[in-house]
């Protein structure tokens, strides 16, 4: 799929930084597309965007439209990009645009700076207290993050310094429940239910039940949408024969 979404920006011009209307809603789903499937070429057209803005001091370098995709991408690429981009983040102060950096950091595929993120998660000087489950939320979306949260969770430390952060234990809940909603793979369940099973005592015994099955769910519902049974399957041959 990656070489025909890319294709398809070639033939607006994968850059474009100067188009308007329906090419720059179009470029900007097809970027979305290009960041999902891991696209070399994308994430060095993110990078340089940022590089620009780094270097240069244009923040226009990188457009409104595109911002969230490109600093996702830009991160994947590159650690520079990382600290370029937490050291926006913590001096934004517009909420929307405070946001879009927040969900990009959350984006690295370099397992060490991965694990620095969720760091910081727990340092409200780096990352604000009431960004901080928001952050792991958006990590666990990230195919590279997921075996780093898991560990970061199962650290008991890190998890009471969350409970201390939010003051209850519900973000374990919010957090599972996400890897669980991307996951495929059933040796993952079996880690999941073993966090869930970690910290049974500080939650619910029917919140556990709860929490349990729906992750099995989840799962699951993944695994038949991916398969002859779902939907998942015959969009992936429809890429393929188009």
């Amino acid at each position: 799929m990656t070489p025909r979404v890319e294709a398809a920006l070639d033939a607006i011009d994968f850059n474009g930084a100067e188009d308007e209307g329906s090419r720059v809603i179009f470029r900007s789903r097809l970027y979305d597309f290009a960041n999902v499937l891991g696209s070399a070429r994308f994430r060095a057209v993110a990078y340089n965007q940022v590089y620009l803005w780094e270097t240069v001091g244009d923040s226009s370098a990188v457009r409104l439209d595109y911002q969230s995709t490109v600093y996702c991408g830009a991160v994947a690429q590159s650690e520079r990009a990382f600290t370029f981009l937490l050291n926006k983040y913590k001096s934004e102060t517009r909420p929307a645009f405070k946001t879009r950096l927040l969900n990009g950091l959350a984006c690295a595929s370099d397992d060490a700076v991965i694990r620095n993120f969720l760091t910081l998660t727990l340092d409200e000087n780096e990352i604000r207290k009431e960004d901080a489950i928001s952050a792991l939320v958006q990590s666990a979306l990230n195919s590279p993050s997921r075996t780093p949260l898991i560990d970061f969770l199962r650290n008991t430390d890190n998890f009471n310094a969350l409970k201390t952060i939010t003051g209850s234990t519900t973000f374990l809940t919010t957090i599972l429940e996400t890897l669980s909603s991307e996951s495929t793979e059933l040796p993952e369940l079996t880690l999941l239910h073993a966090v869930v099973d970690q910290y049974a005592a500080e939650i619910d015994s029917a919140e556990v039940q709860r929490l349990k099955a729906a992750i099995v769910q989840n799962i699951q519902e993944n695994i038949v949408w991916l398969t002859g049974a779902g939907e998942g399957k015959a969009m992936l041959d429809w890429f393929k024969d188009n």
